[in-house]
Parts: C-alpha cells; sequence; structure tokens
C-alpha cells in the first residue's frame, strides 16, 4: 500500500521472515483503518537483534526485536510460538500512532503509552487470527496481573514520577496486563465502534503532540456520551480492585463490592465505579443490563423471578465475582471466558483463604470432563500444582492421581495427532493435557510415548505444538545422556525458537548435579544475558532442585546482578513464585532485605509478599 516493509536479520535466516512479513502488513493495513490516519513514516524496518535486552523497542520507521519476537519457522513452530509473534509485531506497528505519532507530556502517562499498545496488540491478532481466541487467551496474563493487584504492596496504574527508578517501576503487568484489561472493559461497556471513535478523534487532535491521560477520557466522553473520565479515575488513580459479590433477593439483585485481597485487613474499602454487564434468565427469559455500580451496595430490580445470573458478561470487567452458594449451583451454560473467571476467580479466594480448596477441586471436577479451552484448563492445572507443592510428601500422589482422573479422559478424546477440522486451539489444548500427564500427572504411558518421539530420528515425529510439552516430560526423568542430547540440540537449533526450547528444557531436570551444571552454563559467556535470567528463573521453579537453585543464587548474586540486565532481575526471581516451605521462604525475606534489588524494589516487595501468601495457604492445607 506504498510503504516499504523490511525484516532485516543475521545472514542465513531469511527463511524465518515471512511470518513476521505476513503479520506487519496485516497490522500496517488494520491500524490505519482503525485510526482513520495512514502509517506516519516513510517506510518500516523490523529488525532481529540476537542480543536484546527487552522485547522490542518501537523505534519509528526501524522496530527492533529479539530475534524470538521476529523470526520464526511458520510450519515447524507452535502455535503460540507463532501467536507471541504476531503479538509482538502487533503492540510495536500499533505504537506508531500510540506513543510515538501521539505521545504522552511524561512518565506518569507512560502506562497508557504501553496499555493501549497492548489493547490494540489483541485486537489486531484477534482479527488477524479468530480462531485463535486471543482475547480468551488474555485472560491468564490479566489474571497474573489481578494476582499482583491483589498485594498490599500493589499500586494505581498511574502514579507521579519524579525519579528514574519511578519511571522503571512502570513497566510490569499492571501497566501493561492491568490497564490493557481496564481499557477492553471501557471499550465493551461503551460499544466497539464508539470508542473507536474516541480514539481516532483523539490520534487526530493531538498527532505530533504531547497529552495527558485525561485527554484520551475527553475524546471517549465525547464520542460517546459515557462517564468515561469518572469511570475510570476510581481504575487508575487507586491500586488494587474489587470482589463484587452477587445474591438475590426476591426479584432484586444485591450487588456488595469490596477490595479483593490475600490477606484482607477488615479495614475501610474504596470504591470503585465498576462496569457492570449482566445477563439473567427473568421468569424464564433472558434479559441484559448495564450499569455502573459506584456504591458499596447497589440493588437491581430485575422485575421478576430470577432463575440465574452471569455477573460480568463476557469476562471483559477487571474485578472478581463471588456468587452466593444458590447462584453459583444454577450457574447456566457460561462461554469461554466467563468460565475462565469463574475458575479464576474462585482460585484466587481460595488464595485469599474465603474458600476451601475442596470446592476449588469440585468446580475441576465439574468443569474437566467438557472443558475445550486450554485457558481454563491452565487455571485449573495452576492450582492443582500449588496444591501439589504445598502438601506432605505423603499426600501429592493423591494429587498427581487427581490429574490423572481429570486430564486422560481429555487427551484420550484428543489423542497424540490433529483430528481434520478440530479448531487451532485444540492443538494448544492436546499439549497442555501432554504436558500435565507426563509431568505433575506421571502418567507412564504418556511418559513412555513421549520419549518415544523425541528419540525418534523422524524431524516430523514431533508434532510443533507438543515439542514444548515432549521436551519438558523427557527432562522430568531424563539423564546423563538425555542431557547431553539436549546441549547439542542447544547448540545446533536452527531456529531461535527450538534454540530456547532446549536451552530452557536444560533447567527440568531434576537432579542436583544438573542444576548446578545448568547454573553455571546459564552464567558462562556461551549464554547470552538477555536468557540468563530464564534459566535461572526455571531452575528455581523446578521443585525438586528449586531449593538448591535459591542456594546458588544467593553464592553467585554479585555476579548475576552484574550480569543480568536490570530490567529482568525480579523476572529471574519470579521463579520463586511456587515456594511454600516457609524457612525456605524466611531465608528469602532476609537475603532480599540486605540485598536490595537496584531499581526494582516494589517487585520485589511484591515478591515476598505472594511469598507469604503462599506460607499462609500451605499452614491452612496442613491444618
Amino acid at each position: 500500500d506504498g510503504t516499504p516493509l523490511r525484516v532485516a536479520y543475521v545472514p542465513g535466516k531469511s527463511h524465518l521472515t515471512e511470518f513476521a512479513l505476513e503479520i506487519g502488513a496485516f497490522s500496517l493495513r488494520f491500524f490505519t483503518e482503525y485510526f482513520g490516519i495512514p502509517y506516519p513514516a516513510e517506510k518500516l524496518d523490523l529488525v532481529a537483534l540476537p542480543d536484546f535486552a527487552f522485547g522490542a523497542m518501537e523505534n519509528v520507521g526501524c522496530v527492533t526485536f529479539r530475534e524470538t519476537a521476529l523470526l520464526v519457522d511458520r510450519d515447524n513452530s507452535s502455535r503460540i510460538e507463532l501467536e507471541r509473534v504476531a503479538d509482538v509485531v502487533a503492540h510495536e506497528i500499533a505504537h506508531m500512532w500510540f506513543g510515538d505519532l501521539v505521545t504522552m507530556k511524561w512518565w506518569n502517562g507512560i502506562w497508557l503509552n504501553e496499555a493501549f499498545a497492548t489493547f490494540m496488540e489483541l485486537l489486531c491478532v484477534d482479527d488477524f487470527r479468530p480462531d485463535w481466541k486471543r482475547w480468551v487467551s488474555f485472560g491468564l496474563t490479566r489474571g497474573g496481573a489481578l494476582g499482583v493487584d491483589a498485594l498490599a504492596s500493589t499500586r494505581p496504574i498511574e502514579f507521579p514520577v519524579s525519579r528514574p527508578s519511578e519511571a522503571e517501576e512502570m513497566f510490569d503487568v499492571l501497566t501493561y496486563q492491568k490497564g490493557g484489561g481496564v481499557l477492553r472493559m471501557l471499550e465493551q461497556y461503551v460499544g466497539a465502534e464508539e470508542f473507536r471513535n474516541g480514539i481516532a478523534a483523539y490520534i487526530a487532535r493531538h498527532q505530533y503532540a504531547n497529552t495527558e491521560t485525561t485527554d484520551l477520557w475527553d475524546a471517549i466522553e465525547e464520542a460517546t456520551g459515557e462517564p468515561a473520565r469518572s469511570t475510570m479515575d476510581s481504575w487508575i488513580y487507586q491500586g488494587g480492585h474489587p470482589m463484587v459479590s452477587v445474591s438475590v433477593e426476591g426479584s432484586t439483585l444485591v450487588l456488595e463490592q469490596r477490595r479483593f485481597r490475600y490477606a484482607d485487613d477488615g479495614g475501610e474499602s474504596p470504591l470503585w465505579q465498576v462496569p457492570v454487564m449482566l445477563r439473567a434468565s427473568v421468569d424464564g427469559a433472558v434479559v441484559r443490563r448495564k450499569l455502573i455500580q459506584g456504591e458499596a451496595r447497589e440493588v437491581v430490580d430485575l422485575g421478576g423471578s430470577v432463575d440465574w445470573v452471569v455477573v460480568n458478561e463476557g469476562g471483559w470487567g477487571v474485578y472478581r465475582v463471588r456468587y452466593s452458594s444458590d447462584l453459583l449451583r444454577a450457574l447456566p451454560a457460561l462461554d469461554a471466558l466467563e468460565r475462565f473467571n469463574l475458575a479464576s476467580d474462585t482460585w484466587a479466594s481460595v488464595l485469599a483463604g474465603t474458600t476451601e480448596v475442596h470446592d476449588f477441586l469440585e468446580l475441576a471436577g465439574r468443569l474437566a470432563p467438557d472443558e475445550d479451552d486450554p485457558n481454563v484448563w491452565a487455571v485449573l492445572l495452576e492450582g492443582l500444582e500449588l496444591v501439589r507443592r504445598a502438601v506432605p510428601e505423603e499426600r501429592r500422589d493423591h494429587i498427581r492421581e487427581l490429574v490423572r482422573k481429570l486430564c486422560r479422559p481429555v487427551f484420550d478424546r484428543l489423542g497424540w495427532a490433529a483430528q481434520p477440522g478440530e479448531p487451532e486451539t485444540a492443538a494448544t489444548l492436546r499439549a497442555t493435557m501432554v504436558r500435565a500427564l507426563g509431568t505433575t500427572g506421571t502418567d507412564e504411558e504418556v511418559r513412555a510415548r513421549a520419549l518415544e518421539l523425541h528419540a525418534s530420528a523422524d524431524p516430523t515425529a514431533v508434532d510443533p505444538d507438543l515439542a514444548g510439552a515432549v521436551v519438558a516430560i523427557v527432562a522430568r526423568g531424563g539423564g546423563e545422556e538425555a542431557y547431553a542430547e539436549f546441549l547439542a540440540r542447544w547448540r545446533k537449533a536452527t531456529t531461535p525458537q527450538e534454540e530456547l526450547r532446549y536451552l530452557y528444557g536444560l533447567s527440568g531436570f531434576e537432579h542436583e548435579a544438573s542444576a548446578r551444571r545448568t547454573f553455571d552454563l546459564a552464567l558462562s559467556p556461551e549464554v547470552r544475558t538477555q536468557n540468563e535470567p530464564f534459566v535461572v528463573s526455571l531452575l528455581l521453579q523446578n521443585h525438586a532442585v528449586g531449593d538448591e537453585a535459591w542456594a546458588l543464587v544467593k553464592q553467585h548474586w554479585d555476579q548475576l546482578l552484574a550480569q543480568v540486565p536490570e530490567n529482568l532481575v525480579d523476572r529471574m526471581l519470579d521463579g520463586m513464585l511456587g515456594f511454600t516451605d516457609e524457612a525456605v521462604i524466611a531465608d528469602v525475606s532476609a537475603f532480599l532485605a540486605a540485598h536490595p534489588v537496584p531499581g526494582r524494589a516494589k517487585q520485589i516487595e511484591q515478591l515476598l509478599e505472594r511469598l507469604s501468601v503462599n506460607a499462609a495457604f500451605a499452614r491452612r492445607l496442613k491444618d
């Protein structure tokens, strides 16, 4: 369409550029139409850098990427790997308009720059590949942001910035994922087309200029007639999010909001302007309502006998929902994101100590037989894995047995190979089931088949979508021979995705000697410093060697801080988020108190609070 679009790469990797060019062209057309303004530069180069501490950077007309975020073999990569490239390319190209053509006045508004690019990335990729159900999978990362936002140490999305370290702290899940989720919530409430009209007016009015967050809300209010500024202020300028409790009294629906925290101190709760979209069965007929709940208690007269109700219809709201027991039992068929929210909200309540573990396990049992969305399964399996880690060793076999009971019927229905006409997300679900059965579930048949596939001389034996699961299973039970093979495959990998698959796979071996060897390798010049923190993080995640990995981190702390990019130190330490042993958690807290991480104080504070949540959860299980 008149804009030169190129991918720049290290010689020899031209065969990995086709997909990036496709999503690049699609994104340029999509955003040109969405914003109603032509691409604001003369050309667009997408540059794949072998060494780059960030994922990508939106320089005007010359965007730089990590190789893994741009170069990919379409025919030999998983759907998730393709999705990752599509996401990052769309995100950076969205910045050409929102962030570059129109730029925030100061760092306090940088959240909007990144949150909006996240929102636009998802909008674009969902249009690019509707079968990927990208807005449903966003529920996972949004859920991760809500996990941080449920801490006392959370922060507002926007806050005054007066020091470089405060600007650095902006670049986290609250900016990208919670911010993107809040924008999606507003868009769905006011209407997608009306929202787009407001955005287009904002870009046109402020192009080649600088703005404040309020300039965007004003443009959306003008286009929609909805109170965007007053609604959004409660989400942007105060940390946390509400739990909306739902009950029925006669013909009226009662909504009560209170701040959701893992450790509720019982103090006074702030209020949010909560965009509530609901559907209900009233006297046998389905009705829909939308309202802004601004009070602690809101009563909605539905005008008849209520059979069931779904609050947060569509699943777009950035808040938790808790139904009374009778409404919970009466819930109708839910769509994928609504089911994800139900599972995620229930698990969050378990961590907060307001819902019993057996209620979550019962919900998993109800959902599992017919559940076909990999994102719902992800939250169910995440909960089961933390339960497995928190219970005494003699009880862990019960959790392994439960994983097999839940996952095996789904896997048997899917099989090892793709079926004609199956949705694209089925490949991801298949990989999820294989990984769960072969690792946590210790299913011997699945483990044997994974080993057989990995050992095959036929390079097409392993479906690309199953490759990551197969590598994880082989590592879990592997010895010296398998470790040596992983090293060899990493060193001779032909794509960035294969390279990381085997490098990170080295962290999955469950022997102390292997852990020490992998740790030493991570700190060596052979591993790029951009990948080093993720190798260490995965060692910390490894339940069998996590304690030993933490001892190595302490021993080599100064070297790690000298080598790991500053913005990735907290990502490295996030590998400890599965720790549940109180003595180890106390040691982590003491060490990090004595060894502050430059520029990441808020993230470390949040990490330590999340570990305290785990410790409290483990204590409740023991009781």
